[in-house]
């Protein structure tokens, strides 16, 4: 009878250690996943800064066409000079 207790005591730290394990094991799928997460946020901040250099980019190209439609329409008079 002496030995029961021993048992049950090693059975139960056998228990609560297969516990410990699985939960070490989804600790670790949890953080491989918020690690693919973060790498995955990296290339969006990435590409919507590549986005936004296009738009800039772009305003810019619009602007010298606005300024160069202006002069055309002042030189051939098809606006007004008080404009």
């Amino acid at each position: 009878m002496g030995e029961e207790p021993a048992n049950l005591i090693l059975e139960h730290l056998r228990a609560l250690r297969k516990g410990q394990d699985r939960l070490d094991e989804r600790l670790g799928e949890a953080v491989a996943r918020l690690g693919s997460i973060e790498t995955q946020i990296g290339n969006l901040h990435r590409e919507m800064a590549h986005i936004q250099g296009e738009l800039a980019r772009h305003d810019l190209r619009f602007d010298a066409l606005d300024r160069r439609l202006d002069r055309i329409e002042r030189r051939l008079d098809l606006v007004d000079s008080a404009a």
